[in-house]
């Protein structure tokens, strides 16, 4: 069997689905070439005897299924439903034998939005338990010698600049990234911290991508949080850029809890990245995160509001209730970081994806 992987280049979340994939499916025997999407439509001449898995968003239907559709080649996306289409191309959609995505929750969406159910499977998003793994000692004392700021003679110099000195006096690191931040909850995060008690410390690291200078980063929209709890900035550590995947595993690996309380999440990638790391996460009941993590078991899930446009916020005193827990009870921090692991890789990894993909293929070409 081969497999021509046609993924979405406009967000490199859908190029990190995609290559995850690819390793999964070469560890299982099969062939699999790649091919990423720009604003030209691919020639895809090569690749007749090829099963073709147009990955991305329903709204980029016109530049990775249509083209293989045009092409003559059995076609099965694996799409996330993020934002709106037009009707049209749900019934082009409703044309194909069978549509994978990502979550439930995004299946949900588009049976709500008017695709037929029975066309409809989930496999979740591969991780690579490889590349995401937990650090040995000396890896992580090798990345905190990157990213720490040591000045033993200045007692003044912000908690959140000597990454070293938290993690050796045990001081609880928390983490988000993606996009804006704000859209993962920064600020229902920051707002939750704001309510913990005074003595007890902690860092919160930021990641964030560089878009726009009003967007790239949280502290403008966060700032009333900040201004009004005291010290809040000096535990907040912010990181914008564009960073390869060995430096995000640093990341990882540096944090002890990854918190997001995103407001519409399509699958949720890091919450994974993190279990793979050894990583306990807390997130909400909103959107397809539950879905990624077992509560109580890998992670702990706060309570949220759905306002009218059907976007998420966590509710603030039971994720500030959370992140109390969490910090308060080192023996329960650990027992779910130790079991995030193992339990990702029997949900997520290779070796599993691989084999309901391939099992759903086989149903896929028998319709």
């Amino acid at each position: 069997m081969n497999f021509l992987l046609l993924i979405n280049g406009t967000w490199y979340s859908f190029i990190s689905q995609g290559r995850a994939l690819q390793k999964a499916l070469q560890a299982a025997g099969v062939n699999v070439e790649v091919l990423i999407c720009g604003d030209s439509p691919p020639d895809l001449q090569a690749f007749k005897d090829y099963v073709v898995i147009p990955i991305g968003s329903w709204q980029q239907y016109d530049m990775i299924v249509a083209p293989a559709l045009a092409a003559g080649l059995k076609t099965m996306p694996w799409l996330v439903s993020d934002g709106s289409v037009t009707p049209e191309i749900i019934r082009k959609l409703n044309e194909l034998p069978l549509i994978v995505t990502t979550s439930n929750y995004c299946k949900d969406i588009f049976v709500r939005d008017g695709l037929d159910a029975k066309r409809l499977t989930v496999i979740y998003e591969c991780v690579d338990e490889d590349a995401w793994r937990p650090y040995t000692e000396q890896e992580l004392n090798t990345f905190l010698d990157l990213v720490s700021i040591d000045e033993p003679d200045q007692p003044n110099v912000r908690l959140s600049y000597n990454l070293r000195h938290a993690k050796t006096q045990g001081i609880p690191i928390f983490f988000t990234l993606g996009g804006d931040a704000g859209s993962k909850g920064s600020v229902e995060i920051l707002t939750a911290l704001s309510h913990l008690k005074d003595e007890m410390p902690w860092i919160y690291m930021i990641k964030t991508m560089p878009l726009d200078p009003d967007a790239s980063r949280i502290r403008p929209i966060a700032q009333d949080v900040i201004d009004a709890s005291n010290n809040l900035a000096d535990r907040i550590r912010y990181i914008s850029g564009e960073f390869s995947q060995d430096f995000m595993v640093g990341l990882m690996n540096l944090c002890d809890v990854y918190v997001v309380t995103s407001r519409g999440e399509g699958f949720g990638l890091p919450l994974v990245e993190a279990q793979m790391c050894g990583k306990m996460v807390i997130t909400h009941k909103a959107n397809s995160t539950p879905e990624t993590i077992i509560n109580g078991e890998t992670g702990l899930l706060a309570e949220c509001h759905i306002d009218p446009q059907g976007i998420a916020r966590a509710d603030i005193a039971s994720l500030q209730a959370q992140l109390q827990q969490s910090m308060q009870d080192t023996a329960l921090r650990k027992r779910l970081s130790n079991a995030a692991r193992q339990t990702a890789i029997e949900r997520f990894g290779k070796k599993i994806i691989a084999k309901q993909f391939l099992e759903t293929t086989k149903e896929f070409l028998s319709r």
